[in-house]
């Protein structure tokens, strides 16, 4: 019987963590499962959609991603005859995926997106939460961390998102897993397996390369102290990395020959003071999202201990010190990528994913792995009460997130849903191009709704509208609400444009000839 018990309780405290998890996460994602891109970054989250929906109308052609929009940011000066949609991308395995599923299932709603992405970062919690039990060998602090990572609001609201950040985070957790095995084990699969994975991650975001290089680093660091080179491992890895080059190279190919959605050029900042504006800026910005107070009081206590801990190095070559150089050189690799974007991180809050958010979670493995813990009565407590407050602050942040009246995406659904149907009707079919005005809050949601490519402008100015009217439309489709907007920003529609249709919510216009 006491044999029994002691069987039964373990399967019961792991049923019962699953459970709490699980229901913690459908709870804080019950307003978005099927919900269009909306409130922070719609701009690009309906972009990585819109990609996704594309494969559904290019034959799958996974080496030519496309969206519906024709005059693409990067640069916004090519000739109508090249454009076609097509588009340059980090490696967009998922958006495919999502459009394989759409196809098998018939439903090209946000609900099949947002449900791979919420499995692949279940996934890669769940193999965080092994690695860590794997390291402590305790349940409490296992559930603790990874309750850490999970219920930071930036990590809350993109898991079940569009964006890639949080599917390669996803990826390098699982990779971790097999590193960690790799360090205990030596395994020559488990390092293949891990290398793998870390390259995923960074063919679908290529900031994460760094991590491969880190890791490439490190083993050269080996080298040069031991004189003993480990040539399989490093020839692994190094497969891996040009596997990821190569990549950007043929990216870079397609910008060039098509242009591209997403910014592919660096943004640094040309002056010391406004270095420190930016860092000031995006701490003013972010503090909520990305390691709120008591995230940042328990992640400040195991920085302290894990460097207390590492120093003095008595072994240069144990795993513990060479773990320890490989989270530097992310750190120093990072930073470095980090300066070079310095801009982005002000109004950008998934770039702090992209980098400062992949050390912390290699430094509470390091915690975990070479640090014990001592959970008396009263650290038990604090464990308890970090995961309801964090649960409360995700709860928090998700309520104000997911308001459809947010950042404009309440007026573009009811201008736009159902338009598709509408354009049918008016025997307007899919192949025409529509030049939608004046400049939404997201410029590709029109477009998913109408189910038509077409152009759209980065903002309303004279420029911008002169250049856009030039363009090889044939129909122009704004809201009835913005028309006193259209006629003061483009006076000669009527002249350049035929009437042909309003329901009260759009008109819509052809181009005369």
């Amino acid at each position: 019987m006491a044999h029994n018990l002691k069987t039964i309780v373990p399967k019961l405290k792991y049923t019962a963590i699953t459970i709490f998890v699980l229901l913690s996460l459908f709870l804080l994602h019950r307003e978005s499962y099927n919900q269009m891109p909306v409130s922070k970054h719609i701009w690009a989250q309906t972009d990585w959609y819109s990609i996704s929906l594309g494969f559904l109308r290019n034959d799958f052609n996974f080496f030519k991603p496309e969206t519906y929009q024709l005059n693409l940011q990067f640069p916004s000066t090519m000739d109508d005859a090249v454009l076609s949609g097509i588009t340059a991308c980090d490696f967009p395995l998922i958006p495919y995926l999502s459009a394989l599923v759409m196809r098998l299932t018939h439903i090209s709603s946000p609900i099949i997106f947002r449900s791979i992405s919420l499995l692949l970062s279940l996934i890669g919690l769940f193999f965080f939460y092994r690695t860590i039990f794997s390291n402590s060998k305790n349940m409490l602090i296992s559930l603790s961390l990874t309750c850490f990572i999970a219920f930071q609001p930036i990590f809350t609201y993109y898991m079940n998102g569009f964006l890639p950040t949080f599917n390669s985070i996803s990826f390098l957790l699982i990779g971790s897993f097999y590193f960690n095995k790799y360090l205990k084990k030596r395994t020559l699969s488990t390092f293949i397996i891990g290398t793998v994975f870390f390259s995923i991650a960074a063919l679908i975001r290529f900031p994460f390369i760094v991590h491969n290089i880190a890791i490439l680093c490190v083993t050269i660091l080996v080298f040069l102290i031991s004189k003993r080179f480990y040539a399989k491992e490093f020839l692994i890895g190094f497969s891996g990395l040009l596997i990821v080059l190569g990549y950007f190279l043929y990216n870079q190919h397609l910008a060039h020959a098509y242009g591209s959605l997403f910014l592919n050029h660096w943004l640094p900042v040309n002056s010391l003071g406004g270095f420190f504006k930016v860092i000031f800026l995006a701490l003013k910005n972010h503090s909520y999202s990305f390691l709120p107070f008591p995230s940042l009081l328990i992640f400040s206590l195991i920085v302290y201990k894990s460097v207390k801990h590492v120093f003095p190095l008595k072994d240069y070559l144990s795993t513990k010190s060479l773990f320890a150089a490989f989270i530097v050189i992310d750190i120093i690799g990072i930073s470095l990528y980090s300066i070079l974007m310095q801009k982005q991180f002000v109004n950008h809050d998934y770039y702090l994913m992209d980098t400062f958010f992949i050390p912390v979670i290699f430094i509470l493995l390091f915690f975990t792995k070479y640090i014990t813990v001592q959970l008396t009565p009263a650290v038990r407590l604090l464990m308890l009460l970090y995961i309801t407050s964090s649960l409360q602050i995700a709860f928090d942040s998700q309520r104000r997130l997911y308001d459809e009246h947010h950042m404009g995406y309440s007026s573009i659904k009811d201008d736009f849903e159902g338009s598709e149907l509408l354009l049918d009707s008016l025997s307007i079919d899919n192949t025409k191009r529509i030049l939608v005005l004046p400049t939404p809050r997201s410029p590709g949601l029109p477009f998913i709704f109408m189910n038509r490519k077409g152009y759209k402008t980065l903002n309303n100015s004279n420029t911008s509208i002169n250049n856009i009217v030039q363009r090889n439309y044939d129909y122009l489709i704004f809201p009835n609400k913005q028309k006193k907007i259209i006629k003061h920003i483009y006076p000669s529609f009527k002249t350049d444009n035929s009437f042909i249709y309003s329901n009260g919510k759009l008109e819509i216009w052809s181009k005369k000839n």
